[in-house]
């Protein structure tokens, strides 16, 4: 429509030979400078992308079948996480044994700043974590809320650990044993980069920061770091897809009652997994030589 405007108003005459000739010109093109002025208000009415959405107070919005993203980074960031997530979804249940969908959409605010997001920290009386990222419970709709920090790898990292605790929660509606939360959390965290996972456990192992397993599985939150849930998203990488015993089932084969994919879907249903083949088997079998195994093996 507007281009059909703009195309007419340069075919109006700048003179005219007859005095009623120049009336009639002038009358045109009167009539095309408000056609004109509406179009352009028409135009900007509808475009998001003339809206300010750099304050806090009015973010860019993006609706995926099960998440919402809130951040005043852009509409592109906005965008990318949600289709992220959705895709890591399709992992949690796949790996979990189900089909269940967070009901409501799962509110992911990225808050423009450190020190914004460092307070509302304070006011759901959480800290700044580790991951910098947490599940506010205080607020409503429970957001899972982090900040901008301009590197969308390391923000995908942040969110999917605490889109995983918030998962969690509306799926199954129980608390897990630490450790198996934990280590979900840093095994789905790590799909945005398993090398740089593999490099900082590496860095773990080589120095005090590495916790031995059988510590490791008895640790308490007030004690957790970030090395130590990388270490447990690493060991359930071990587990779920290189250990022969304990692997996720290839295509056309059945599930194993030694698998760890077995004992998790038990123990995130309210089982202790005591009936598993990998708890008789490994945990409480030896622990250390499972330790070896891991320690020695090349991701």
């Amino acid at each position: 429509m507007l281009a059909l405007i703009l195309t007419a108003a340069a075919a109006v005459p700048s003179d005219a030979a007859r005095p009623e000739d120049a009336a009639s010109a002038r009358a045109f093109a009167r009539v095309m400078e408000r056609a004109l002025s509406r179009a352009e208000a028409d135009l900007l009415s509808s475009k998001d992308f003339w809206v300010d959405h750099s304050t806090w107070a009015d973010p860019w919005v993006v609706s995926s079948e099960n998440f919402t993203v809130r951040t005043t980074a852009s509409r592109h960031v906005a965008d990318k996480i949600a289709k992220d997530l959705e895709f890591m979804l399709t992992q949690f249940q796949a790996l979990l044994g189900t089909t269940a969908a967070p009901n409501p959409r799962i509110e992911i605010w990225i808050l423009p700043t450190l020190g914004d997001y460092n307070a509302a920290g304070q006011s759901a009386d959480e800290h700044s974590t580790f991951y910098a990222s947490f599940v506010d419970a205080a607020s409503a709709g429970q957001p899972v809320t982090t900040y901008d920090s301009n590197n969308l790898t390391e923000l995908g990292i942040w969110i999917t650990h605490s889109a995983l605790h918030r998962y969690i929660a509306s799926a199954f509606g129980r608390p897990l044993p630490l450790w198996v939360s934990e280590g979900l959390a840093g095994y789905f965290s790590l799909y945005w980069d398993w090398t740089w996972g593999a490099a900082r456990l590496a860095r773990a192992q080589s120095t005090s920061r590495y916790v031995p397993l059988r510590n490791l599985v008895n640790v308490q939150m007030s004690n957790m770091s970030d090395d130590h849930v990388i270490e447990l998203g690493m060991l359930f990488k071990y587990l779920l897809h290189h250990r022969e015993d304990t692997r996720l089932a290839g295509a056309g084969e059945e599930e194993s009652d030694t698998s760890f994919a077995t004992f998790l879907r038990d123990v995130v249903r309210g089982g202790d997994g005591r009936d598993t083949g990998f708890v008789q088997q490994i945990l409480r079998g030896d622990l250390d030589a499972l330790e070896a195994d891991f320690r020695a093996f090349e991701f």
